[in-house]
Formats: C-alpha cells, sequence, structure tokens
C-alpha cells in the first residue's frame, strides 16, 4: 500500500491489511505489520475511535503476530 493513504485511513482500509496478516508468505504477513503499523501512526483514532470490531481485530492479529513461525514477523510485532 502506498503511505499517501495511511492519512485517511478507513476502518475498510485496515481490513484490507489485516486479511494479508494470515497470508501463508511470512513476506506479506511481514509488510502488513508494517502497513498497519504505518496506518495508525498516521491517523490513531481515525480508525479505532467507536468502532470496537476493528479494534478488536487488530489486537487479534497482533497477538497472533506474536506466535507467528517467521522470525521477522514476530520482531514487527514487537516492534508496535
Amino acid at each position: 500500500m502506498s503511505s499517501a493513504n495511511f492519512q485517511n485511513a478507513t476502518a475498510q482500509t485496515v481490513m484490507q491489511v489485516l486479511s494479508k496478516i494470515t497470508d501463508p508468505d511470512p513476506d506479506l504477513r511481514f509488510m502488513s505489520l508494517n502497513d498497519l503499523n504505518a496506518i495508525l501512526l498516521a491517523s490513531p483514532t481515525a480508525v479505532t475511535n467507536n468502532d470496537y470490531n476493528t479494534t478488536t481485530k487488530i489486537v487479534e492479529a497482533l497477538l497472533k503476530s506474536f506466535r507467528d513461525q517467521n522470525a521477522e514477523v514476530q520482531n514487527a510485532a514487537i516492534k508496535w
């Protein structure tokens, strides 16, 4: 994703990124975590305010990433 899209991130943008966190390719999982981090840094409350479902999915994806088989994905989760 382009970082320009992160300024106006929506729940739909977050859900697109979250869908890649479960991809079999560890590089896509790693990039998804980095994109999600960038989205939340660019607009920390725009997505999570009053959107319990999206916030819950973000937390669940992050916790799942701690148990990932790939060390780079785990490190990206720790970076959060």
